[in-house]
Order: structure tokens, then C-alpha cells, then sequence
């Protein structure tokens, strides 16, 4: 089960991490 959770914790560490990469370069675009 810590398998499980460590493996989701991570992905969701680096959704986040791309999701605000992302974000941040759809801003400096629109500008």
C-alpha cells in the first residue's frame, strides 16, 4: 500500500509541477 500512495504522491508532485510550467508559459504568451 506505500507503494501505491509513494507512486501517487509523485505523480501528482510532478502533474502539479507541469500543470504550473504550463500555466506560467500560457501566461507569458499572452502578454
Amino acid at each position: 500500500m506505500i507503494e501505491v500512495f509513494d507512486a501517487f504522491a509523485w505523480s501528482l508532485l510532478f502533474g502539479g509541477l507541469a500543470v504550473t510550467v504550463l500555466y506560467i508559459t500560457a501566461l507569458d504568451r499572452k502578454q
